[in-house]
């Protein structure tokens, strides 16, 4: 094996190991909300000023939120997020669902 070689065996053997070390501490940080106790469990209600809130706790765009897709054969929890469009807030990925009176969580 050349020097040449031997050194960008290495880098690769350095690149791969620092990105599976990056992936697995992505995973820790994902399992470990996953699991986290929900703060508060209910549903949204629109205030006078627009906004969407659980339990005094108002949401405005980028706040995170959980709610519960029961439109699929087994309900389950989805993470997401607020964003407004120029009308009214919405959830990421899902613009169609209705917020008001939406079974959210908040971890």
């Amino acid at each position: 094996m050349t020097r040449t070689t031997l050194m960008i065996s290495m880098f690769v053997i350095c690149s791969i190991r620092l990105l599976i070390c990056n992936l697995l501490d992505d995973a820790g940080r994902l399992l470990k909300k996953v699991f986290k106790e929900p703060i508060i469990v209910g549903q949204l209600s629109k205030g006078e000023n627009g906004r969407y809130s659980l339990g005094g706790i108002e949401f405005t765009s980028g706040s995170g939120i959980e709610f519960l897709n029961d439109q699929c054969v087994l309900p389950r929890w989805v993470a997401s997020r607020f964003e407004h469009n120029g009308d009214d807030y919405y959830i990421v990925n899902y613009p169609e669902l209705t917020l008001n009176g939406l079974l959210v969580r908040v971890k």
